[in-house]
């Protein structure tokens, strides 16, 4: 804001030495920068306004959605999982087409469950050595 004015009171003496803008005395300047660092106020509450707005939207629509999560424990459907993607996408404003969802939602769960089984076989091992053991021969029993 300081910046801003700053620059109106270089303007205004740009203006005086080009002979667009009448000189002004002391106290008729100040009052000109008031009016406009009133101006510049009004702004930046209007500015933090919204900013503040856009916190409680984004904090409502993150409770809300864990609220619906939380509430719907039982087994997601896929149609579920587009239904939720697609909000989600439109609330941050990104248009994404239906086959994109479709492709996430198919390989995402298959990834994580990979990984998941990867990470407690290694752990696993690294804890007991004879799990490994016991596993390998569980499955060639099948």
């Amino acid at each position: 804001m300081v910046k801003e004015l700053n620059r109106e009171k270089a303007r205004y003496h740009l203006e005086v030495e080009i002979g667009k803008s009448p000189l002004l005395s002391d106290d008729d300047l100040w009052w000109e920068l008031r009016g406009k660092a009133l101006e510049l106020r009004e702004e930046w509450r209007l500015e933090n306004r919204k900013a503040f707005a856009n916190i409680w939207s984004g904090m409502v629509f993150g409770i809300s959605l864990f609220a619906l999560l939380y509430a719907n424990q039982g087994t997601i459907l896929n149609l579920d999982r587009e239904t939720l993607l697609e909000i989600i996408m439109e609330h941050y404003g990104l248009e994404v087409e239906k086959y994109t969802i479709t492709i996430f939602i198919c390989l995402v769960p298959v990834v994580m469950d990979a990984c998941v089984k990867l990470w407690v076989i290694f752990s696993f091992h690294l804890l007991a050595p004879l799990f490994l053991l016991l596993c390998s021969l569980s499955l060639s029993a099948f």
